[in-house]
């Protein structure tokens, strides 16, 4: 229970709050002695969270301060189940085979309603409405009815939780916060994890999210352990982790990615993989039915960069990799880009990514000769320091290159009559949007797009 402590002049006081759902408890008196206790009770877990946090602000600002006594961290993680109860494992794992065969969804409304369930309804009405436009609406009338009911907490935020329905139950959901905002993204999730209506999600997007201490530092290392916690989710598709805008709501790198490898392991049908921000650790890339996986960042760890080279990713058809600055988290070489190069056992590889990055004419020279390149239609090489001896290194390997449907190199420092040569040389290459390097005392600069 956190403790708190107020001691000046002649007073000598202390506070104490713990939450339990939408119950919290206060005890309250004189430093030394057992003080007097209450306890308060709410409508909704989400009320109580938003007393307990009003009532922790308005200690500290009359001064009380956290004593170290109690727990570090004064509003507590969300504990998450492990998948919901009472459900029917054969026909839940028929629909995560399929999620998209609407039988299966009918034959498992079926099933809730044996159990006397009301969702069951619901999912009936959703599934049957999507071929007809009365029981449509008689679903869409059900589901504003029983909102608050099947989606807790997250009725009550509907900012912070973007939810859309198909075939009566949660496809997709987007979570994130304000700065500052309340409550935190952690119980947003952690709610949203909890619901039956999401057992069978597709597409989960998580945009701002701060750490657990406060900071208002975008730190995504307790997503990862809710999301572990919650278990496997066979259904899941789609995975985003770190929808922002940068660098209007945070900086790229200044977003902490932190350990995501035991994410991989639950999710083993998932097929589109987006990630973006920097001190990213990636483990184990066990996705046999991933098809697409970008990574954005303004400094790739070389360990991330060893787990993307080793991947077992068969059904792969498009990877994008920024690789950043050395000065916000990069701090491999160009060698360590060689083992994704080359690379022969990515059959369906079809778009390769290698931008973002201070290395750009010597990364030309390493894709002239790499047989993963041989076998694509697309490489983006955007966004990076490539300048003419880059540009000349893919114009005498224009042979190498023809293949190509698209070439891009927007973006980089390739001056006007090279780009023309290259463009004449490579028709399919994408020349726009050169940039001019930048001069300090004498000296030319040239740098990636995203660093910061």
């Amino acid at each position: 229970m956190p403790r708190y402590t107020f001691e000046e002049g002649t007073s000598s006081k202390f506070w104490q709050i713990e939450l339990d759902g939408s119950t919290f408890t206060v005890v309250y008196g004189k430093i030394g002695t057992a003080g007097q206790s209450q306890t308060k009770s709410f409508g909704s877990d989400a009320e109580a969270n938003k007393e307990y946090d009003k009532l922790i602000k308005e200690k500290t600002k009359k001064g009380y301060v956290l004593d170290g006594t109690g727990e570090a961290t004064p509003v507590p993680s969300p504990k998450v189940a492990a998948p919901k109860p009472g459900g029917n494992p054969e026909i839940e794992a028929a629909i995560a085979a399929n999620p998209e065969d609407a039988n299966a969804y009918l034959v498992y409304a079926d099933w809730l309603q044996s159990q006397n369930d009301k969702l069951g309804e619901y999912v009936a009405l959703a599934v049957r409405g999507a071929t007809d436009p009365a029981l449509k609406k008689m679903a869409a009338r059900m589901l504003k009815e029983n909102t608050k009911a099947w989606v807790g907490m997250l009725a009550e935020e509907p900012e912070l939780a973007t939810l859309r329905w198909a075939n009566g139950f949660i496809q997709t959901a987007s979570v994130t916060m304000e700065y500052e905002g309340e409550p935190h993204a952690r119980k947003i999730l952690g709610a949203l994890l909890k619901l039956p209506t999401a057992r069978f999600l597709q597409a989960l997007t998580l945009g701002l999210y701060y750490d657990e201490e406060e900071t208002y530092e975008v730190n995504y290392s307790g997503a990862a352990r809710l999301l572990v916690a919650n278990g496997a989710l066979p259904t899941l598709r789609a995975l985003f982790i770190g929808s922002f805008e940068y660098p209007d709501e945070t900086e790229i790198s200044w977003a902490k990615l932190g350990n995501l490898g035991k994410l991989w392991a639950l999710y083993p049908n998932l097929e589109h993989l987006h990630l973006r921000g920097g001190e990213q650790k990636l483990g184990e890339l066990n996705l046999p039915n991933l098809k697409s996986f970008l990574l954005e960042t303004g400094g790739l760890d070389v360990g991330a960069l060893k787990s993307i080279s080793k991947a077992s990713w068969p059904n792969i058809e498009r990877i994008s990799v920024w690789i950043g600055r050395d000065d916000y988290g990069w701090n491999g070489k160009p060698a360590d880009i060689l083992p994704l190069l080359q690379r022969k056992d990515l059959p369906k590889l079809k778009h390769l990514g290698i931008k973002n990055n201070e290395l750009g004419d010597v990364i030309a020279e390493m894709v002239v000769g790499s047989p993963l390149v041989a076998q694509v239609e697309e490489l983006d090489l955007s966004m990076s320091t490539l300048g003419d001896p880059g540009a000349e290194v893919l114009i005498r390997n224009a042979a190498k290159l023809v293949h190509l449907k698209l070439l891009d190199v927007t973006d980089c420092y390739i001056s006007d009559p090279v780009a023309a040569r290259l463009k004449a040389a490579l028709p399919n290459a994408s020349v726009d949007g050169q940039r001019e390097p930048d001069e300090y005392g004498g000296e030319l600069h040239r740098y990636s797009s995203v660093g910061e």
